[in-house]
């Protein structure tokens, strides 16, 4: 059974390409103090544990990526949605020119409101012309009806239904993604709050300068006159 995870709340503000450089930048402080920083438990170990959350954070695909997907599955599905209900009317058509609009042959093919109807049950009515259409066939045949516009009607069809699966899968790969990158987004923030708290302990009262290479405020958000407003502004 699959079971959907509750999703974290993203705990930084900056933008994830901010959050790599943040890290990309402590571990570069690290790795140049890491004899100093040994004695607060920072080893070679831990920093390329760090790295690695921060390249699996990194490589992840990009929400743009993902969303042009999911317009693009959108689009696909929309345009052979218009393509079978064309389609669909003219196979159906073929009965209300022959015997009326009331007629029991014309009214089985159900293309009543077929510009609103959603995709599942334009799927299904797109079927039952299909279905109806070969039991009609010798009666229809004097009007144009043919086993390869049958065929066309039910390649359509098919088209449409993985259509419509592809756009859920679109949908979900998008969802999944955003709850995957905030988690190794959290995880890599809590790593770089971790590792910058270190480096201040370690030269808090020998070295100002090392001191202010861990602390990691974001610039971006500091107004004159103010303190820091990011969340690494307690860093």
């Amino acid at each position: 059974m699959n079971i959907m995870r509750k999703q974290e709340i993203r705990k930084y503000r900056v933008s994830d390409a901010n959050l790599v450089q943040k890290a990309d930048y402590i571990m570069g402080s690290a790795h140049r103090d890491l004899v100093e920083l040994s004695v607060f438990g920072v080893s070679a170990e831990m920093l390329a544990a760090v790295k690695e959350t921060r390249d699996h954070f990194s490589n992840l695909p990009a929400d743009v990526e993902l969303a042009a997907a999911l317009t693009l599955a959108s689009s696909l599905k929309r345009n052979k949605a218009r393509e079978l209900r064309v389609a669909a009317r003219k196979i159906a058509k073929r009965a209300q020119l022959k015997y009326g609009d009331s007629h029991i042959y014309f009214t089985m093919f159900g293309i009543n409101n077929l510009s609103r109807q959603k995709d599942q049950l334009l799927l299904l009515t797109a079927r039952e012309v299909v279905r109806v259409s070969g039991l009609f066939l010798p009666m229809l045949a004097s009007e144009g009806l043919t086993t390869d516009i049958i065929s066309e009607m039910n390649m359509l069809t098919i088209e449409f239904d993985q259509l419509i699966d592809k756009k859920i899968i679109a949908v979900n790969n998008r969802d999944q993604a955003v709850v995957e990158r905030v988690e190794a987004g959290n995880k890599l923030y809590a790593m770089i709050l971790n590792l910058g708290g270190k480096g201040k302990l370690c030269w808090e009262n020998s070295h100002p300068v090392k001191f202010s290479h861990y602390v990691l405020t974001d610039v971006s958000k500091v107004k004159k006159g103010n303190k820091p407003q990011g969340f690494f502004s307690n860093l």
